[in-house]
């Protein structure tokens, strides 16, 4: 190809170039693009459209009850004035809390000559309350007025500073007046300054009276108990407890107004002793128990009451006396059952009380593993070990060279005895078993050979 050919293809190539370059900064210098506001529940803001890569001018801020604006946010982003478009885009505005600015109002009272009524200060727009009404020598007090003269009242709206003023009327000179001649006041009301109250036999402790008005010609008080036997009570009001239970003390005035309260009396404290905790009537055990029952402050029988309601009846397995010095016996009976049963005592004073309770136990029973059984006699082979089950909780006394060990697992109520391993010995030994209640059973233990 000739040079000169080779220059008219590039110049017709940069032609081509330069062209496509016109054109597009044609067509791209007329694009548009549309900046719309999302105000977030503000007042409506109108979209603008810009030409691309023109500058943004915010438009005025949207107003928002309650909140104040902050600013307009793309993406998160702050956006401000001179943001230059160069794609449709959604701003959408971001605010704060409005801060409440609480103002507040004087109101001075001007009480012309009058005694001092001081100023109030209060929220603007609220609500006055006004103060007692001054005072003034010679005169009686009419009515508050503001500056224009107008009556001011209490719930008036105060949204300024006020001053108000106090209007007088003054007072006309009285006639002498008449000697009066003494009238009697009457009692309306009387009252006590408890109306119910708690002691300890033996206590004292005082009521006292008020009469209304204070003023009554005659204020004398008599003073009355239902039950003078639990409380009672002198001329001036003074109580003392002197049984067990509850009184009404009565106070009445001369013209026979009455007022109430009501005392109880009791013990302080009561106390239950029992001497076995178990008794049985089998095998030589302990058969009966003593609950002694103790007050405090002692008082007499008669205001004691027990009861023990498993104790009582033919079918019991166990009765109850009363010995009547406070305290009381139980003797065991025939219990068919197989585990003791829990003979509950409750003592009562007054509202008080104070449980304890004791076993009844069935009749021992002995079972054994490991061993030859004839009667209460074992036969076991030297070296090996036996148990000994029985159907109370169980004690074991044994005090022989023969056995190696002995141990009592108290969940399943056995003994398991270890014999040592050292031949025969037909005399054996002997074992004590015992209950908690004193049960008795003696077991002989012969030692073989295998």
């Amino acid at each position: 190809m000739k040079k000169r050919e080779k220059i008219a293809i590039g110049v017709i190539l940069l032609l081509i170039i330069a062209l496509g370059i016109a054109l597009f900064m044609l067509f791209s210098k007329d694009k548009t693009y549309t900046v719309t506001f999302d105000s977030n529940g503000g007042s409506e803001i109108a979209p603008i459209t810009l030409n691309k890569n023109s500058q943004l001018i915010l438009p005025e801020n949207p107003v928002k009850e309650g909140y104040d604006f902050v600013q307009w946010e793309l993406d998160g982003v702050k956006v401000t004035n001179g943001y230059v478009v160069t794609k449709d885009v959604t701003l959408t505005a971001v605010y704060k809390e409005a801060e409440v600015l609480i103002e507040y109002v004087t109101v001075t009272f001007d009480s012309d000559g009058g005694s001092t009524v001081d100023k109030v200060t209060l929220e603007k727009g609220s609500q006055l309350t006004l103060p007692a009404n001054p005072t003034r020598e010679g005169y009686s007090f009419d009515k508050w007025v503001d500056e224009s003269g107008n009556p001011v009242e209490t719930g008036i709206v105060v949204e300024n500073d006020m001053t108000i003023k106090a209007v007088w009327i003054k007072k006309q000179p009285s006639a002498p007046s008449t000697p009066s001649t003494p009238s009697t006041v009457a009692v309306s009301s009387i009252s006590l300054n408890k109306s119910s109250l708690d002691l300890i036999i033996g206590n004292s402790s005082s009521l006292s009276a008020t009469i209304s008005p204070s003023n009554a010609t005659d204020k004398s008080v008599k003073w009355s108990s239902s039950d003078s036997s639990v409380i009672t009570v002198d001329s001036k009001g003074n109580l003392k407890a002197v049984g067990i239970g509850t009184a009404t003390i009565t106070a009445t005035s001369s013209n026979g107004k009455k007022a109430t309260a009501t005392v109880s009396s009791n013990v302080e404290s009561i106390t239950l002793t029992v001497t076995n905790s178990d008794i049985s009537k089998y095998n030589g055990a302990t058969n009966s128990t003593t609950v002694k029952v103790t007050t405090s402050p002692s008082v007499d029988s008669k205001y004691i009451t027990v009861s023990y309601p498993d104790a009582t009846g033919p079918n019991a397995v166990a009765y109850g006396t009363n010995n009547g010095d406070g305290t009381y016996t139980f003797t065991a009976r025939d219990n068919w059952s197989s585990v003791p049963v829990s003979i509950p005592v409750t003592a009562t004073v007054g509202n008080k009380s104070s449980s304890t309770s004791f076993n009844v136990e069935p009749e021992l029973k002995l079972t054994y593993v490991g061993a030859n059984v004839n009667g209460n006699s074992l036969t076991v082979v030297s070296g090996n070990s036996f148990d000994i089950i029985g159907n109370l909780q169980i004690k074991c006394r044994v005090n022989s060279k023969f056995v190696s060990s002995i141990n009592y697992y108290s969940s399943e109520r056995k003994f398991t005895v270890s014999v040592i391993n050292e031949g025969s010995h037909p005399d054996g030994f002997q074992m004590d078993i015992r209950t908690n209640a004193g049960q008795q059973k003696i077991v002989s233990v012969t030692v073989n050979l295998q």
